[in-house]
């Protein structure tokens, strides 16, 4: 029987208060987290960081965006240009949101419209009319324990956006059980889990390899723990992003 990892609550890696410029209200985060068991495939291939890697992130950081959301409530995370024109995020970042913007590293402002939002997946994708870089899709299912990572952001305030930590794939394949404040519960499966330092406002994020290639959506951080952060995989969500596009250029 396949073990997974019990959850209170689901992590919103939102910020509960942003710059003062744009004050956010309160969000839920994780409150306690029992880990039942912490299931590691050791076999494969250790990937250890390459001489160059300063290059691969500096380029990678053009694509990377902080994302805001306003409505009856604000919030702030982040996301990244996967195709021209589109911005993946999670979906706890925009949810309720009527009024969505990005910025680049260099402090340009977009606006955006929500194009694609699916509570379950925590996926949802932005349109904006900007010559964001478009950062390359890698393969998760490639992806080996011990492997280097690294995580690209904007946690607790826009004063630190772009913000680069590493780490290493801790795990692959996770399942967690997360019951929400309704008591209704769900699963999610198939996630990567990471040591790379993640926070408030790291929802959305992108996840990259040594090559600079996407592998994963920062989503959630097991809270009261060190070093557990988990990431969608992107392999999960191209034929999202390829529909979507589809669909706005033949419109």
């Amino acid at each position: 029987m396949k073990k997974f990892i019990r959850v209170l609550f689901l992590c919103a890696i939102l910020v509960s208060g942003v710059s003062a410029s744009f004050n956010g209200t309160s969000s839920p985060v994780i409150s306690e987290a029992a880990v039942q068991t912490v299931e590691s495939d050791m076999n494969g291939v250790i990937e250890f960081s390459s001489v160059g890697d300063e290059k691969v992130i500096e380029k990678t950081l053009d694509g990377v965006v902080t994302v805001f959301s306003s409505g009856k409530e604000k919030s702030m995370g982040s996301g990244f240009c996967i195709k021209k024109g589109f911005i993946v995020t999670n979906c706890h970042v925009v949810n309720g949101g009527k009024e969505f913007c990005v910025f680049t590293k260099d402090g340009l402002k977009y606006d955006a419209s929500l194009v694609y939002a699916d509570e379950l997946l925590d996926i949802a994708v932005l349109n904006v009319n900007a010559e964001i870089k478009v950062l390359k899709m890698g393969n998760a299912e490639s992806l080996k324990v011990g492997q280097q990572i690294y995580a690209i952001g904007t946690p607790v305030s826009f004063s630190f956006h772009h913000t680069v930590t590493s780490g290493i794939i801790s795990g692959v394949h996770r399942e967690i059980e997360l019951v929400d404040k309704m008591n209704e519960k769900r699963i999610i499966k198939n996630l990567i889990q990471h040591d790379a330092s993640i926070n408030p406002g790291n929802s959305g994020g992108v996840l990259i390899n040594t090559k600079g290639e996407v592998v994963g959506i920062n989503t959630l951080k097991v809270c009261t723990f060190e070093g557990i952060g988990l990431a969608i995989t992107i392999d999960s969500i191209k034929p999202i992003i390829n529909d979507i596009s589809s669909k706005c250029l033949n419109k």
